[in-house]
């Protein structure tokens, strides 16, 4: 019987049954696409032009299927037949059907004698080996077409495409100098350039470019020797773009001679161009011309000018204002204002993603939290150094160090030893201790009766009645409100409340009549009233002035224009954010208001709870650390050897081993400047991508190069 249906089944299998349900379905062909047995007889019986047009149908409507299919098809139409007339057809096809290479196979198939069909066939070859970026070929094919001679190739336009494209067209000797410079024959290219030509202002760019490969060529004296007639041409032909450029070129090659007294005079030259063109990026530059000039490097100098500007324009004010606050305290200044200026520091560190410095700031940060012995503090900048170390085993090693000694610190834990083998029973109570208090919380509502009667969270309905007297309004107050115009308020951010951080004044002032009404229908003392009101009041104003702070704060950071007022603000706002903290008593203290002694011993047993298991996570925290300081060593003892080990537990890479380096140098460079690592700083900045380092060491070099009281580029953007 078993046989009998399989033998039913799989002929049915096989004939189509299954397969066909489980074939991908054929997409449907893009409008103006031709049929596919249109497509397959074209390709069985169509002619060269038929297929040329199957090809230009295929382009325009991105069937490259269909393309790879009528390229063979073209190249082995006529493979038997080496008339010119023909090969050149079938030639000209292929490129119109966007196959360069095999266009140079067809034309491989003749070699006409001299004549225009000669020149004809090395322009096809010329063609279709530019289009298959074939440069060795294409130079060869224009140098067999001008037998030597440029004017032939000044001569001659050829186009850039094929004809159904209505190509761009350059001349032969353009297009041949590119394609010269393309394969590496410069002194050839030098030689096309070298060219005269009727037109100055083309004359003028010619010698600037031939200026250029020669300097490639190591031969810059020959270089500098075209500069003076270039400029004539370009001052003939009017062509004062190129005038700019050849001017700096000039500058460039004497600086790199060393004729500075030549340089300064081309400096002068180019600021008097400039000012004719009223071109103040050129005013600009030769303002800083100018002041590499008057180093005691020039040449050096202009490097280091050139690489500042863009770096100043981005990172100037914030890194100056960075420097500035970063560089230690002022004599006579307050614990207070030392605390707020290193935050505030580190904040514009961490905007410019200068992490040498962040890092740097954090450490000082680490000592004095220690110092004032302020845990909140501790934690904070501990685990951000963490962070802003990662990919950096010297700095993470030392970040890791300050962490585990402030994870020590720790009270210990207590309890028993099952507790190990136990790891969730402190997380499940610290859910079951949430429940408890969801149940509790309920149970703390308040009833009020006016405007109607309703259940109340006493912390919420103090906050919220708060915030709604504390709002304030989005647009200038209208005395008397036009008809249909809403007023709107900003509510303070919440903590316990509910409401929206925006409400209209109709609905503003409802809110307030009817929580001033059930606040004073509920059953609380006259004095838990006003201590609630009081207490709230300080909380919401709290608030508000924190996100105040912030957005002031923010936008100083962001412009680095800063004033005394500003680091007076981030002090404020340190201090806010750890009486806000969550864990902190302030709050945990409002979360208990007028609570019942039921309601404040569920809510003790959940904070304690939430400490306990904080505890236990910091206490793993350390354990990992201690794995992790293992995986750094070995990583650092790498970098010292440099030598194959047998087996490392963590292999170092090169981004780290750079960064390792860099952070080498930079304490090197901070303990002594003048101990000359600066360039090699500076250098490993660049490769790395640090704008903010970079920039900082470039204005210490400069510093060193030029005299005293020479204007900077830092001054000069301001």
């Amino acid at each position: 019987m078993l046989l009998t249906i399989t033998a039913a089944v799989v002929p049915w299998v096989l004939a189509g049954g299954l397969l066909a349900k489980i074939t991908k379905p054929i997409p449907p062909l893009p409008p103006g696409a031709s049929s596919a047995e249109a497509f397959e007889e074209l390709l069985q019986k169509g002619d060269r032009q038929q297929l040329q047009a199957g090809c230009a149908e295929a382009l325009a409507v991105g069937l490259n299927d269909r393309l790879r299919l009528l390229r063979p098809r073209l190249l082995e139409l006529n493979a038997h037949n080496h008339s010119l007339a023909v090969v050149f057809a079938d030639a000209k096809a292929l490129l119109a059907c966007k196959a360069p290479e095999a266009a140079l196979q067809v034309l491989n198939r003749v070699s006409p004698a001299a004549g225009e069909q000669r020149e004809e066939w090395f322009l096809l070859q010329w063609q279709a080996a530019n289009a298959a970026l074939n440069h060795h070929r294409a130079s060869l094919a224009l140098r067999r077409f001008s037998q030597g001679s440029p004017q032939a190739l000044a001569g001659k336009l050829l186009p850039l495409g094929t004809a159904q494209e209505q190509p761009v067209q350059r001349t032969a000797i353009e297009l041949q100098i590119k394609q010269l410079e393309a394969i590496g024959a410069l002194p050839e290219a030098v030689s096309l350039l070298l060219q005269p030509n009727p037109l100055p202002a083309v004359n003028a760019s010619r010698r600037l470019e031939a200026a250029r490969l020669l300097t490639q060529l190591g031969e810059p004296e020959r270089a500098e020797e075209l500069i003076p007639a270039g400029l004539n041409q370009s001052a003939l032909g009017a062509a004062w773009g190129v005038s700019v450029e050849l001017l700096s070129q000039q500058r460039a090659l004497q600086l790199a001679s060393g004729n500075s007294a030549a340089a300064a005079q081309t400096s002068k030259r180019q600021e008097r161009l400039a000012r004719r063109l009223d071109d103040s990026i050129g005013v600009k530059q030769a303002e800083l011309a100018r002041i590499a000039d008057g180093s005691s490097n020039p040449a050096l100098a202009q490097r280091l000018l050139s690489r500042q500007e863009p770096l100043e324009a981005s990172k100037g004010e914030l890194l100056t204002a960075l420097v500035t606050l970063g560089d230690g305290p002022a004599a006579g200044e307050a614990p207070a204002m030392a605390a707020a200026r290193v935050e505030f520091a580190k904040r514009l560190a961490q905007q410019l993603n200068h992490r040498e410095r962040l890092l740097d700031l954090l450490a000082d940060q680490e000592s004095e939290a220690r110092k004032q012995e302020d845990p909140w503090l501790l934690d904070r900048v501990n685990r951000l150094a963490l962070q802003s170390s990662a990919g950096n085993p010297l700095r993470e090693l030392d970040a890791l160090d300050k962490r585990s000694r402030e994870l020590l610190a720790d009270p210990g834990l207590g309890g028993s030893a099952w507790e190990v083998f136990t790891p969730m029973r402190e997380q499940e109570e610290l859910e079951r201790l949430r429940g408890v208090e969801n149940l509790e919380q309920r149970r703390q509502l308040r009833l009020g009766f006016d405007p109607y009667p309703g259940l109340y969270s006493l912390p919420a309905l103090l906050e919220d009645l708060q915030r709604l007297r504390f709002s304030v309004p989005l647009q200038p107050v209208i005395s008397e409100p036009l008809p249909g115009v809403k007023q709107p308020w900003r509510l303070a951010p919440a903590q316990f409340g509910v409401l929206p951080r925006q409400l209209g004044n109709r609905r503003r002032n409802l809110l307030i009549k009817e929580y001033e009404g059930a606040l004073a229908s509920l059953e609380i003392t006259e004095l838990e009233k006003q201590q609630g009101l009081k207490l709230f009041s300080e909380l919401v104003q709290q608030l508000q002035q924190r996100e105040q702070l912030t957005t002031a704060i923010n936008q100083a950071s962001g412009s680095g224009k800063f004033t005394l007022q500003t680091i007076t603000q981030q002090g404020q706002l340190l201090l806010l954010e750890k009486q806000l903290d969550p864990s902190g008593t302030n709050i945990r203290g409002l979360m208990g208001f007028a609570r019942s002694e039921e309601g404040l011993r569920s809510l003790r047993d959940l904070h304690q709870q939430e400490d306990r298991l904080r505890l236990r996570v910091r206490a793993q925290e350390a354990r990992n650390l201690q794995a992790r300081r293992l995986l750094l060593e070995d990583q650092l003892q790498q970098e010292q050897t440099r030598a194959a080990r047998w087996q490392s537990r963590a292999p170092i890479t090169a981004p780290q081993l750079e960064a390792i380096r860099l952070s080498r140098l930079w304490r090197e460079f901070r303990s002594d400047p003048a101990a000359g690592v600066a360039p090699a700083l500076q250098d490993l900045a660049y490769r790395k991508k640090d704008g903010a380092l970079e920039l900082e060491l470039l204005r210490y070099r400069l510093l060193q190069l030029l005299p005293s009281g020479k204007p900077n580029l830092g001054n000069i953007n301001k």
